[in-house]
Parts: C-alpha cells; sequence; structure tokens
C-alpha cells in the first residue's frame, strides 16, 4: 500500500519520504528513513510534522500506536490501518492538538464510507446499504485460490474478527466464517463472507435498516481457510521457535506469503443502496471492477489511490477538518466523493453507476 501510494503521488510531481522497518532498494521516494514503528512511533510522529500530511500504511497491530503518536503532534493524518481499536477514542485529544486522522481510508473501508454517508445524507430513510467487495487473482490456484494484495497478517484478521452488521437497525455481532453467500458478478462464480469493515459507520445517526460487508472470495477459498481455522492455525497463542516467540497466527501468515502469488489480481466491489429520497424510491448500485498491469497489485493501486487522492485534499486545503474524521463524516463529502471517483476513473477501472444519480453519485 505505501509503495502504491508513494507511486501515485510521484507521478504527480510531489515531494514524498517514506519511513519503513527495514532499507528500500526501490529508490521511489525522494528520502527514506528507517524507523521501526513497533518501538519509536513517536519518532515517526516527529518526522511528520514537516509535512503537509501523512499516509498510514501500518499493520492493524501497529496502527492505533501511530494514530495516537500523530494525535500528540498534532499531525494530518490519512490512514489505511486495518486497526481492532477504534480511533473515535482519540478524538478529544484530536481536538486539542488541532489533530485531524481520517482513518479507513481506503477502499473498503473508505470510499464505500463515503457512498453510504452520501445516501444517508441525501435520503430520509435507507433500507438496505450492503458492500460486496475483494481483490481475487486473476487466475485462481489450488490449494488456496487466493493472491496476498496487502498484509496477510491483517488478511487473516478478517476470518478471525468478530463481524458487526445492522439487522432491523440493530448492531448484531457474528463469526465471520458462519455464512457462505454464492455471488455472481458478470460471468464469474463467486462467494462472499462477512467481515468486519463497517466499523465507524456502525455510529451513523440515520443508520440504515440493514447494513452489512461482504468480502469476495472464488470459489473454495473460504472451506481451506475454515480448515485452517478449525486446525488452529489462525489462533493467537505464541509458539516457541527456539529464539523466538511469535503468534501462530503470524507463523500462518509467513507461510501464506509464499503460498500466494502477488500482484495478479483484479478488484470487484459492488455497493447497493435502497430506500427512500423523500417519496421517491432509490435502488442503485455502484460497481467497481477491473486490472490493472503495475509492480504493485490492483487493490494496492486502488486502495492507495484513494488514500493519495484524500491525503492531497487534505495537503492542499480542500479538506479542514480537525479531530479524528471517518471518511463518511468528512467536509463536502459530494466533492470529496466525486474527486475520489474522477481519480479512479483515471486509473483505466471501469466505474458503472446505475440509479444512484438522484444521490449526485454518477
Amino acid at each position: 500500500m505505501g509503495k502504491a501510494i508513494t507511486l501515485s503521488l510521484k507521478a504527480r510531481g510531489h515531494h514524498v519520504e517514506t519511513v519503513d522497518v527495514r532499507r528500500n532498494s526501490d529508490k521511489i521516494a525522494d528520502n527514506h528513513h528507517i524507523i521501526d514503528a513497533s518501538k519509536n512511533p513517536r519518532d515517526i510522529a516527529r518526522l511528520a510534522c514537516k509535512f503537509d500530511c501523512t499516509c498510514g500504511c501500518l499493520p492493524g497491530g501497529l496502527g492505533y500506536k501511530f494514530m495516537t503518536a500523530c494525535v500528540d503532534y498534532g499531525v494530518k493524518l490519512v490512514d489505511v490501518s486495518f486497526t481492532s481499536e477504534d480511533p473515535l477514542t482519540l478524538n478529544s485529544r484530536a481536538l486539542k492538538t488541532g489533530s485531524l486522522i481520517i482513518p479507513d481510508c481506503g477502499i473498503a473501508p473508505g470510499l464505500s464510507n463515503m457512498i453510504i454517508g452520501l445516501s444517508a445524507q441525501k435520503m430520509s430513510f435507507i433500507e438496505k446499504a450492503e458492500i460486496r467487495v475483494g481483490g481475487i487473482p486473476k487466475r485462481p490456484r489450488p490449494p488456496l485460490y487466493h493472491s496476498s494484495s496487502w498484509s496477510v497478517e491483517d488478511l487473516l484478521e478478517e476470518y478471525t474478527r468478530p463481524v458487526r452488521y445492522v439487522e432491523n437497525h440493530e448492531v448484531k455481532i457474528c463469526d465471520p466464517l458462519s455464512l457462505k453467500v454464492p455471488f455472481k458478478f458478470k460471468d464469474l462464480e463467486l462467494e462472499a463472507f462477512p467481515t468486519d469493515g463497517l466499523r465507524t459507520l456502525l455510529r451513523m445517526k440515520k443508520r440504515p435498516k440493514f447494513m452489512r460487508e461482504l468480502t469476495i472470495r472464488w470459489r473454495g477459498h473460504l472451506d481451506v481457510i475454515k480448515t485452517l481455522r478449525q486446525l488452529g492455525f489462525l489462533d493467537d497463542d505464541e509458539v516457541d521457535l527456539g529464539e523466538v516467540k511469535m503468534s501462530i497466527k503470524a507463523l500462518t501468515a509467513k507461510i501464506l506469503e509464499k503460498a500466494m502469488p502477488k500482484n495478479d489480481d483484479m478488484i470487484i466491489m459492488e455497493i447497493e443502496i435502497h430506500g427512500l429520497k423523500g417519496d421517491e424510491e432509490v435502488k442503485g448500485y455502484l460497481r467497481i471492477h477491473g486490472s490493472l498491469a503495475n509492480e504493485v497489485s490492483t487493490m494496492a493501486k486502488i486502495t492507495g489511490a484513494v488514500c493519495s487522492e484524500v491525503a492531497l485534499m487534505v495537503a492542499q486545503g480542500q479538506i479542514s477538518d480537525v479531530g479524528i474524521v471517518p471518511p463518511e463524516d468528512l467536509s463536502e463529502l459530494d466533492e470529496v466523493t466525486l474527486q475520489v471517483l474522477n481519480e479512479l476513473k483515471k486509473l483505466s477501472i471501469q466505474i458503472e453507476v446505475e440509479g444512484l444519480e438522484p444521490l449526485g453519485i454518477r
């Protein structure tokens, strides 16, 4: 994700510096800093103070610590970390320091939040809002039928983290592997399972009657993952490897990184909105799909495009909010959403809008 964001910003003529735990041989940034975020998040936040905006692309386990450091130093941060912690708990501190943190600002969560947030602004009642999204390989191969386009540790979180969804306006919880939904997109026969991607959308004032996120996979993948979880390969318990101790899940992630191909993926996202705008029924879809030949994966490229576009709007003063502001709560959300969609169109990704024109989505 970080590489994709760097490439995107550099291609548009901006000065970009990067931070990682190890030396970067790509030499695509103007400068590279070697700092261990697990040990020194405040050092990175102090460095970030010098810049108009920072993009956070850390694994979920480190993302909240870095957000906390950024808040204390008044940093403007657009983040794509899949944190288990609630970033909104930092809001009062961010308001005091003048920091702006936009969490979950990728494709989903991220753009999906913007679409649902915009729908809530324009509509009087939302009967259903469903996000169906996934980065999947163009040529799935057994036994996993999947590719790694982002942090595999965070990927495995999708199969273990309890899922929050909305039914009859109430927030409910389920096991992510308790449901397998057949899904057909164009001529592709796929399946999907519930994931905990709604996050900040759950606290919306005009919460839809029914709302959930489903993550798309090729058929066969979920059966393999379910078997791995039943055998304990996704457990958080630590295993002693001699001089090193690590969680079983982290070890599994290291093994699966070698078993899943990289950069051979495509994105599919379909957001369905159904409800009322005054007396007018609105039922429509936003569909994003395609594959990009590049030195980074399609999912990374698309996620990076959303994050970098919002970061540029922050850096240039188009977004001037303060505090912890989820994508659905951004000021001038109409303009931000359309600008993000226009940037995605420039990447030659297919974007189809059906029935959402009354909401200004086109």
